[in-house]
């Protein structure tokens, strides 16, 4: 993927940075189009010039267009920027769709340029980038140049770390390092450059805003114009929070919590009981359509009830009645053959070392216990793990779909699985799995191994 010349030489320090060269990087996702950098160029004794550019993209808000810092030959052995002055580079990371900072690159086309833009006469020099926020880490390979670097070769970098939680706000802090030593030899005491940059990663996540917002509500021609008048108002906040890339976590609350209290806060006309149908609208939008097989029922049933305008008491109970029955016939997905397994691995030692192993799982269960690992050794003869070891798997069955446990396979992901994982040295070895119940039986033949048989994949 890299192309272009790289010369690779005497690796000095432990951590340095790769300069490298990318022919074209585009910047993908639909994010923030601003963008910040920190550049300076810095001169040491014996006219010789440094310079190099850290750009941070696809921000959200940037606290300056960019900085930049410089040095002359008067400066010390340590020319560090303060902290103070670094751009910040904000990015409002959303925590119901993205979990580390490298994400980032294809949400919201986030990525660092590192460019090299100014080197003058032979000496050595050496760029590298830090994070000096722990947990945190930058993407390029570690080499030291020497000598001749260059100029304009560039590294596209992103970020590795965990994105911030729901409310939280993380800083990480970036040092760009580049040394300089006034002998071909190194031999001297080097200098080192720090430049810094900030990128502010703001968590937030607005799934329970979204759902506050999709909350059925009736028309409002059954209830009060004050009452209807304020839920209005706390909705239309609300829509203006959600379409806000850059709401923070504590105005996405305010707008949820108010929206929720103006729905609560609703009251019918004196001659109609809204109740019941309230009810019966939130009772559907407490449910998650993604866990039932067909939802359309209820959709229809709700989207009747919130077309009623001017209703009678009756048509107002008949919509109530109808949202209620299609929730009582709603069928949920069972997905929870995912989430379960267990089963018995297991090693055993004979007289004049001969060994064997085996493992069975079992998949797809609704509750299951800790695997057992089962081992015995040359002294004993009859080995049986006894039945208080015995790992249980529970599935729980709808007997409306469920006829023959092998049905289980498609409704519920349930399979077992048997690995012979040692067979050595020349004995024969036979394996049978069998059910202690004649009302049942399992599939799996009778198998021999002889001889170092092959481990079956």
């Amino acid at each position: 993927m890299k192309t272009g010349i790289r010369r690779t030489l005497s690796l000095v320090l432990s951590l340095t940075m790769i300069i490298c060269s990318f022919p074209f990087v585009s910047l993908v996702g639909s994010a923030g189009s601003l963008s910040t950098y920190v550049d300076g160029w810095h001169h040491w004794s014996g006219n010789t010039l440094g310079g190099a550019k850290l750009v941070a993209y696809g921000a959200d808000e940037v606290s300056t267009a960019g900085y930049t810092f410089t040095t002359n030959y008067e400066g010390g052995d340590l020319r560090e920027m303060s902290g103070s002055d670094a751009p910040i580079a904000t990015y409002y990371v959303d925590t119901s769709k993205i979990s580390t900072i490298s994400q980032l690159e294809a949400e919201k086309g986030f990525i660092l340029q590192f460019v090299i833009t100014n080197v003058d006469y032979s000496h050595s020099m050496r760029f590298f980038l830090t994070s000096e926020t722990s947990g945190y880490s930058t993407t390029c390979e570690s080499v030291a140049q020497w000598n001749d670097i260059y100029l304009n070769q560039e590294c596209w970098l992103t970020v590795n770390g965990p994105a911030p939680s729901k409310g939280e706000t993380v800083n990480v802090n970036l040092a760009l390092h580049y040394y300089i030593y006034s002998s071909s030899n190194c031999s001297s005491t080097p200098i080192d450059v720090v430049q810094r940059l900030t990128l502010r990663f703001v968590g937030y996540d607005k799934t329970e805003l979204n759902s506050a917002i999709n909350t059925p509500v009736a028309d409002e021609s059954l209830y009060t114009t004050s009452s209807y008048s304020a839920y209005e108002s706390a909705l239309t906040t609300a829509n203006s929070v959600k379409n806000n890339d850059k709401a923070i976590q504590t105005e996405i609350d305010s707008a949820k919590t108010a929206l929720l209290n103006a729905i609560d806060a609703l009251e019918g006309r004196d001659d109609l009981n809204v109740s019941v149908l309230n009810d019966a609208l939130a009772a559907a939008a407490a449910l998650n359509e993604s866990d039932y097989e067909d939802f359309s029922a209820v959709t229809q049933s709700v989207n009747s009830a919130k077309a009623l305008k001017n209703p009678t008491q009756d048509e107002i109970n008949d919509a109530a009645e109808a949202i209620n029955k299609s929730i009582s016939k709603l069928c949920r997905i069972n997905t929870s053959y995912a989430n379960k397994s267990t089963g018995v691995t297991s090693s055993h030692n004979w007289s004049y070392i001969v060994a064997g192993a085996n493992d069975i799982y079992v998949y797809g269960a609704d509750e299951a216990d800790a695997v057992v690992n089962w081992g015995t050794d040359n002294t004993e003869q009859t080995r049986i793990l006894s039945d208080a070891s015995v790992p249980t798997a529970t599935f729980y069955c709808d007997v409306n779909k469920v006829q023959t446990l092998s049905d289980l396979t498609t409704q519920k992901g349930f399979k077992l699985v048997y690995v012979v994982t040692q067979n050595i040295y020349s004995d024969t070895h036979n394996y049978r799995i069998y059910t202690d119940d004649s009302s049942y039986t399992t599939s799996a033949p009778e198998q021999k191994f002889v001889n170092k048989c092959a481990i079956p994949s």
